[in-house]
């Protein structure tokens, strides 16, 4: 299995394309992967799953749920309303709906974060605060709490 690792400054251009680093797109080809299933992320941010992954662990297990059940149904509509799919142009860019930007403060900059299986796409001032609340605890105090 290959990995989303390291974080990246770029800027969306005027059509609101975001340029995926080459390293990601790397990723994006051994997965044998050209398109993404985002999501606007609880945590003000656009989380960006490869296809294959954002079936297996979330499609595939919502397809399963019963229609006649109005939570499921509401799960559903809830769902629809917060993800879309994109795809990698021949450029590796993709075309991000301004809503999304919209819900996660970005404006023009954004700062791409690998988070080992998805790929996150924060405002850079509200990522620094999320960080600085997480400072003081170290990688290895994070894997025990994980049982890593």
């Amino acid at each position: 299995m290959v990995y989303f690792l390291g974080t990246f400054e770029y800027s969306i251009d005027g059509s609101n394309r975001l340029n995926i680093p080459a390293k990601f797109r790397k990723v994006m080809k051994e997965l044998d992967q050209t398109e993404f299933v985002i999501s606007k992320e609880q945590e003000n941010c656009i989380t960006m799953y490869p296809y294959n992954i954002w079936k297996e662990r979330i499609g595939d297990k919502i397809s399963d749920l019963s229609h006649s059940d109005e939570k499921a149904n509401r799960f559903r509509r809830l769902l629809g309303l917060n993800t879309t799919e994109v795809s990698l142009d021949n450029q590796g860019r993709v075309n991000i709906p301004s809503d999304y930007y919209i819900h996660a403060g970005i404006e023009k900059k954004t700062r791409i974060i690998g988070s080992v299986d998805t790929i996150q796409v924060w405002n850079p001032c509200q990522y620094e605060q999320i960080s600085q609340a997480t400072e003081g605890k170290s990688l290895m105090e994070e894997f025990k709490e994980f049982g890593i």
